[in-house]
């Protein structure tokens, strides 16, 4: 949890399925964020069974261009690039 202010914006080249949440958690961390594990035998996590978004198909699928993939994968060592300047 932490003041909206605070947190740093999703990167837009990550829209659709592929690390908008990794890079932004990424991103976070590198800010200085702190991330904690509940060690609680009481917590946990549900989430619902949904079918495959067109985004996952597009990144995923057998036949998911590569295209897609190169594109991200560009984006993601940009961005970790720019986080370090």
């Amino acid at each position: 949890v932490a003041p909206r202010s605070l947190v740093p914006s999703y990167d837009e080249r990550f829209r659709g399925y592929g690390l908008n949440k990794i890079s932004h958690l990424y991103n976070m961390a590198m800010n200085g964020f702190c991330f904690h594990v509940v060690d609680d035998h009481a917590a946990f996590v549900a989430a619902g069974a949904h079918p495959r978004s067109a985004s996952w198909k597009a990144m995923y699928a057998p036949d998911a261009g590569a295209v897609h993939r190169a594109r991200l994968a560009t984006h993601w060592v940009n961005f970790k690039e720019e986080l370090r300047v």
